[in-house]
């Protein structure tokens, strides 16, 4: 992971070159700021650098921002990144279940909405239902705003408390980034840990022979 780009592999190296203070609204500008830093091999070099000891860019690396993708998938790079994206949503919708129903379950404008709602319809669209359909896109929303995050090199919560979700029944609000949690690059390490230690150790090892050999040429 260390020796191999990926497809936020600088917008991350941005963010924690930025060291804080970067959101959705401000990352851009956060991010441009730091440019100049991020190609100065005397900056990052020290954690930036391939197998055969060059910077990770785009000259250096044959497929530069989608090798990692590339050794856990196998497949094209439009591919293995809608692969990752989704495997990635997939997990974050899991974790984010159980803050929105701890969060919007009980509260009381949704539950006022669902019995009126079970009672114009006579029953036939009962308030439990109505409950349980919005805190299910409640919860695909605030993954959808998660990968917004990850998919700009900035991390989320890895297991969110109620305080932390961005969308309630009560609406949406932008929470401050803390800092801390799994980064897009976390969850492709998990992924391949998966890979590893399933029935496809050998491709990915010949995978990555793919990659060295494609940037050794």
């Amino acid at each position: 992971m260390n020796m191999f780009s990926y497809d936020m592999f600088e917008k991350e190296g941005k963010y924690h070159l930025c060291g804080g203070g970067v959101n959705l609204s401000n990352y851009e500008s956060n991010y441009n700021t730091q440019s100049e830093a991020w190609n100065n091999e005397a900056v990052t070099f020290s954690e930036n650098k391939t197998l055969t000891n060059k910077m990770i860019n785009s000259s250096n690396n044959y497929s530069y921002g989608n090798e990692v993708e590339y050794i856990i998938y196998g497949n094209s790079n439009e591919k293995n990144k809608k692969s990752a994206y989704g495997t990635i949503f997939a997990i974050r919708y899991a974790l984010n279940l159980p803050p929105e129903f701890q969060e919007n379950w009980n509260d009381g404008t949704l539950s006022g909405m669902a019995i009126a709602i079970e009672s114009a319809s006579s029953g036939i669209i009962p308030a439990p239902l109505f409950k349980l359909v919005v805190v299910l896109g409640l919860t695909a929303a605030e993954t959808a705003s998660d990968m917004q995050y990850l998919k700009n090199g900035m991390p989320v919560e890895l297991v969110k408390n109620k305080d932390q979700l961005t969308w309630t029944y009560a609406g949406y609000s932008e929470k401050a980034v803390s800092g801390k949690g799994f980064f897009y690059s976390d969850y492709l390490k998990l992924i391949l840990f998966t890979k590893l230690t399933g029935n496809n150790e050998y491709a990915v090892y010949a995978r990555i022979a793919d990659v060295i050999q494609a940037n050794m040429g």
